[in-house]
């Protein structure tokens, strides 16, 4: 997968199974109005994250890999 498709990817399943997912269904610890918020919160800070991973564990360009097996 390229990097920039396996970023986008990675960052919305991560996104969803642990960031999304718990907050949906209301529970006792956090009232709605708190729950919302930290909902949003969450989302963001984790669908960068994933972003993040999966750009560094995407493959790199072709190009690149040719040009350092021949710098080595």
């Amino acid at each position: 997968m390229p990097r920039l498709t396996g970023a986008l990817a990675v960052g919305a399943v991560f996104t969803l199974l642990s960031g999304v997912a718990p907050l949906l269904m209301p529970n006792p610890y956090f009232p709605d109005s708190i729950r919302w918020v930290h909902f949003c919160e969450v989302t963001s800070s984790n669908s960068v994250f994933g972003a993040i991973v999966g750009w560094l564990w995407g493959q790199p360009k072709l190009a690149q890999v040719q040009a350092l097996r021949q710098a080595a």
